[in-house]
């Protein structure tokens, strides 16, 4: 296995065991990968969520800075960004 590979490998490992929710998500706002953790969080499986834009589920009040961080990534001001936000829980929470 050459480096690239295991350094993939490893990401991929420690990505699935986080003790946080994860969630990577397309330019767009779509969602490619998701976590067990982000999932039992928010109540939806890995595939009700994964296709599904973030806006779906992110509270009115945290989307206007995720959606103008998002802007600053396509306009190259930034590379990526992470931030804490509420989101809807399944069950209506």
């Amino acid at each position: 296995m050459n480096k690239n590979s295991t350094i993939i490998k490893d990401y991929n490992e420690v990505f699935e065991v986080a003790p946080i929710g994860m969630a990577i998500a397309s330019l767009e706002g779509v969602l490619l990968k998701v976590n067990d953790e982000f999932c039992n969080t928010i109540g939806y499986t890995s595939d009700e969520l994964l296709q599904k834009n973030f806006a779906w589920f992110t509270h009115p009040e945290d989307l206007d800075e995720n959606l103008n961080k998002n802007k600053k990534i396509v306009e190259g001001e930034l590379s990526s960004h992470q931030m804490e936000k509420r989101y809807f829980h399944k069950n209506g929470n």
